[in-house]
Parts: structure tokens; sequence; C-alpha cells
């Protein structure tokens, strides 16, 4: 193969467009993607492409690597001999950190054994390919935007020394410097924002917390509001505090809860500005002093490591660890009032949520955490510094036996949320309810995907893209030779605005439900619900939706049907094009199968879910009781 062009943007499609013409005749070449976008631009010039999730590493050998990466975030620092420089108080700043170091790793070695896979099927004498980021590395978590496949094989290419010719995006390329100056430079502008506001005299007062504090961050505040108004209800004091978005706010406020954001218990609470330029200094320092140890650590891990990690090393360290700092002085502030007694959150693997956890048990407190997600593994068990874990459904305790933490810490109450499932619902009138709300006619054929596309540590175990998804889901439906109505509802941590102007056959017509539609009605008017591990599944399985699960890791990696959602039959899994047309024919014509797959919802909701003649809200405030 002479040539090899890998294209991650538009632009990059319209310029490899450019030179496939320039080439001579005899001149063999080969065009892989990994932009959703670009593949349709590609499409359009009728240019044969590869999607980079052909190229996607796959077997068992994926655990070996996820356990590695694991091994690997934990011994950094103390193989670079910086461990005792990264403690503060009794906090390890590296331990706090260790979850989001582990997502981009995760997206290191998926890039890396991608870009080998490439150019070990196609040994190219020549490859075209831009080394830009596609999104920059400063993000606590990455989002499905982060992908290294192109810097990782532009590296590779260069340590094998194979000939690139790279794309240049100029305008890109300002915007990752001008934003990595911004970066590096906001801690000091907080300084000088910090000293401005002592000069104004402006009062600096701890708010007196409730003997019941509620962490909560974005989403996990909207999963909560049924619990706080149960709270509220029976006069129990709370104080909810987090960081979430400004339209969350507004949903609390509408239910007359108030919420203490944490940037506002920053500033009023804040050690003087001197000492938290201290920390700047200290950990540029460190940096500087550690570099070349930190890179002879993780280029023994892979000799492309430190190119990689570099960057999100660098922000750990000049940015994320002094504004750690600030949050552990603020957890330790907040959680030493005598009157705080419990601490109830639904994450703990996060930064913030470490560090804030860490503070309320180093003074005593009660650590609850509430289960708020899809159990997928056996190793997405809590984070060590909590006390109790309240889980949704008895039969969750075999599923979390590799927990480190013994049987009598696991509690189970439900999951608030899904109360308002325990009543039956007038299903026909919610639909057409529903229907009327999106504009949907009452004999349309409705399936509705809800998106969690894998990301980071997931994306490293999956064995197909986004993309390819969308093209099996589209094949299936072209060969019905049906009419469909499809509803796409991304997940909130994922931004897929690419699958508005995917070339879905014409047959299909799409609603791209940016979350303008409350969920329930968009399920409510939906015949088929198709989608992977994800919570909100659950609430179609309550609202009696027949579930198709697409499972996007690789089985051979991970057992995923023998979770306990596939064994139950409360959906039904599918892998191949043909799977899921015998399934839908199967949804529409079968009423033995979807009696079946009914009855399998009900086992699954009762005992994995908590789904019972008590209310949840009731159980965890039970709970509570007991430990103030």
């Amino acid at each position: 193969m002479n040539h090899l062009f890998f294209v991650t943007t538009e632009k990059e499609a319209e310029e490899t467009f450019r030179r496939i013409t320039l080439l001579a005749k005899s001149d063999q070449w080969v065009v892989v993607s990994n932009s959703p976008i670009a593949n349709r631009l590609l499409e359009n010039y009728r240019i044969p492409f590869y999607d980079s999730g052909v190229f996607f590493p796959r077997g068992k050998i994926l655990r070996r690597h996820q356990i590695r990466l694991a091994r690997y975030t934990k011994i950094w620092a103390k193989e670079a001999g910086i461990n005792k420089s990264l403690r503060y108080g009794s906090y390890q700043l590296d331990e706090i950190v260790s979850y989001s170091l582990n997502l981009h790793l995760s997206e290191i070695e998926h890039s890396l054994l991608t870009a080998k896979n490439i150019i070990d099927r196609f040994k190219p004498n020549t490859i075209h390919v831009s080394a830009r980021w596609t999104e920059l590395p400063y993000r606590l978590y990455q989002s499905e935007m982060l992908n290294l496949e192109n810097p990782a094989l532009y590296s590779l290419c260069r340590l094998q020394r194979i000939p690139v010719q790279k794309f240049i995006d100029t305008k890109l390329s300002l915007r990752y410097w001008w934003d990595t100056f911004l970066v590096a430079t906001r801690p000091i502008f907080g300084f000088g924002r910090d000293c401005f506001k002592r000069l104004n005299l402006i009062e600096r007062k701890l708010p007196r917390l409730a003997p019941l504090v509620i962490f909560a961050h974005y989403y996990h505040l909207t999963s909560l509001i049924p619990f706080l108004q149960s709270c509220q209800k029976n006069k129990i004091n709370f104080s909810l505090v987090g960081k979430t978005s400004p339209e969350q706010k507004a949903d609390a406020k509408k239910h007359q809860i108030l919420f203490l954001p944490l940037e506002q218990l920053l500033e009023q609470t804040a050690k003087s500005p001197v000492v938290f330029l201290t920390h700047i200094m200290k950990f540029w320092w460190l940096w500087t002093r550690s570099e070349s140890r930190l890179r002879k650590v993780f280029s023994s891990f892979h000799p492309l490591y430190w190119l990689l990690v570099r960057e999100k090393l660098k922000h750990l360290f000049l940015v994320e660890f002094p504004r750690i700092i600030s949050h552990l002085d603020l957890g330790y502030a907040l959680f030493s009032q005598p009157g705080v007694k419990v601490m109830l959150t639904m994450a703990s693997a996060d930064v913030l949520s470490r560090s804030y956890t860490g503070a309320a048990a180093a003074n005593g407190k009660t650590v609850i955490e509430l289960q708020h997600g899809f159990l997928v593994f056996d190793e997405e068990y809590p984070f060590r510094f909590h006390h109790i874990h309240a889980v949704w459904g008895p039969a969750l305790r075999k599923l979390m036996k590799k927990a480190p933490f013994p049987p009598s810490k696991l509690k189970v109450t439900g999951f608030p949320l899904f109360d308002k499932y325990q009543k039956p619902f007038a299903q026909l009138k919610m639909r057409q309810k529903g229907r009327l709300l999106i504009g949907i006619k009452p004999s349309d054929r409705v399936i509705l995907i809800l998106a969690v596309f894998p990301i980071a540590a997931d994306r490293l175990l999956a064995r197909t893209s986004p993309y390819q998804f969308l093209t099996l889901i589209n094949k299936a439906l072209r060969q019905t030779k049906k009419h469909w109505t499809i509803i796409f509802r991304p997940h909130p941590s994922v931004d897929a605005q690419w699958v508005r102007n995917f070339p879905f056959s014409p047959l299909v017509k799409l609603i791209y439900d940016s979350r303008q539609f409350p969920q329930d009605q968009i399920i409510a008017a939906s015949d088929i619900v198709v989608g992977n591990f994800t919570t909100a599944l659950i609430n179609a399985i309550a609202m009696r939706k027949p579930i198709l699960l697409y499972p996007f890791s690789d089985p051979a990696a991970v057992k995923l049907m023998s979770h306990p959602i596939v064994t139950t039959k409360a959906v039904s899994p599918f892998h191949s094009q043909a799977q899921l047309v015998s399934l839908l024919t199967s949804v529409f014509s079968d009423q033995k199968y979807r009696s079946a797959m009914r009855r399998g919802q009900q086992q699954f909701l009762k005992k994995y879910c908590g789904f019972s003649r008590t209310s949840a809200a009731d159980n965890l405030i039970t709970l509570l009781k007991q430990y103030y």
C-alpha cells in the first residue's frame, strides 16, 4: 500500500479528496476515518473508506490491558518517587485523580492498539494524518469527543520511521495553544481576583449546614429531586451541595429546594490568596523537578505513553492539584461543623466526590453512597471512603461480591427516581400524549434509541464505533422495507449532533431529541427501545416497552451476556443486522415473545431494582434516620 489517509475532520476529508486526485494512477491508496461527520463527506465524494471501528482491538487481551492500566494509575507516583510530595494532610492527591487519569490512559491504550492494527493491516509507505487533539486533555471527565487515534497513529509512524505527510489545520492548532495558555494561567487570574475581593472586604462566612448533607453533581441532582421532596414532606432538614448546570439549579429552585454551589462556598471560605499562590508555585516546581522522572516511568509502560499523557499530567500539576487542595480545605471546613452527621452522595469515583467524601470520613461523619447507575461490572464498586452503600435491589449483593467491603455495608433501599413507576401508568393515554407532543402519527412504527456511546475506559473494550452501530440500525430497518420513525436521545454526557446528518434510509424519519422532551413522554410514544447498558433502560422496562440491547463491548473481554438484565430475559440482545431484523419482527408479530419478555422484566425490576410496594424514598429516609 502506497498511501494511507487517516481522516478526522471535514476539512481533512476535503484535503484527502484533493490529494487523491493528484496521485499517479499506479499509486495505491486507502482511507480510514474516525469521524462520523467526515464519513458523510467522504460518501458524498464517493471515496471508499474504512471506519476506524473496523480496527478496534478485540478479544480477551483487552481485559488484560484494562487490569494493567488500573495498576499503572496506582503506581505512577510511587515509581517516580513523588508520592510523598503528593500527600496533603491525610489525603493522597494521586489517588484522588486516579479515576480521571485512568480514563485518559484507557483512551491512550485504545488508540495505540487501533493505530497498530491499521499499520499492520495496510503496511503503508506514506501516511497522511494530523497530530492534533480532538479534545483538550484538560477536562476532568473526557467526553466522547476525546479521540487519540490520529496522534497515536502519527507517533507510531514516527517511531517506525514511516514517512508522514501532515494535514495542516492552523486554526485548530492556534485554538489548542490559546486554550492551553488560558488553562495554565487561570490559577494566577484566580489569585488576582481573590486579592481584589479581599481588598473590597467582601464577607467570607461559611453557612451553617444541616445534619444531613446531600452531595449532588449535574444530572444526579435531577435524579434526587423525588427524594429531596420526600425529605421536605417528612420535615428532614438537609443541605444540598454540589456542582451543576444553571438548568438543574433552576429545577431545584422550582421545587423550592435550596442549592449551595461549590464555587460560591469556595469564594466564601477560601484561605488567604497567598496560601493558594504558594500551592500553585509548589506544584509548578514539583512538575519541573519531576518531569524527567515521570517521562521515564510512563515510557517504561509504553514507548509512546509519555507523548500522549504529558499534557494531561501537566494539567494535573499546574491546575488540578492546587484546585483539589482548595476543595479539600473546603470539605474539611464543611464537615468539621459539629452539627453535621451524615453525607449522602450518588457518586464517589470522580475527583470532587473523592475530595468531599474523604473530608467527611476524615471528620468522623457517616458517608452513605446511593447507587446511581447501572451496575455492569463487579469492579464498579464504591470508593473506599464510604460507610454504607444503598443499592436498588436485594439480588445486587451477589453482583457486587468482589467489592472490598463486608456485606453488612450493603443496604437495599431501591431508587427514589423509580418510585413514580410503582403505580401502573395509563399507558395508552401516555402514548397518545407523547406522540402528540413530538408530532408522531398514531400508526407510525417508532424506535427510541437511548444512546450511551462508549468513552475512555469503556471504549477500550468496545468492538464497534457509534457510526458502525447506526449503520447496523439503518441497514436492518431498510431490510424490513417498512416506514420507521427513530427518536434519538443521547446521554447527558454525550453530544452527538452528527447523528442529525446521518444518511438514514428514505424509509426512516429521524427526530433528534436533545432533551427537549420529557423522557417519560418519548418512552411512552415509542414501540421499541434500543440502547446499551444505561439506567434509562430501566425506565423503559418499567413502562412495559420491548427492549433491544446492543452491547458495544467485546463479549470475549466482558461477559455481558451473563448480566442479570440479559439472563432474566428482560431485554433481547443483538449483535448483527440479521438478529435485529428478526427481533423487530418478533416484537410486532409474536405475542409469546412479548409475554416472555414482560415476565423477565417483572423479575428483573423486583430482584435488581427494588420494585415493591414500599417507597424507595421512604426506605432511604428510614436508613438515614439510623445515623443522625
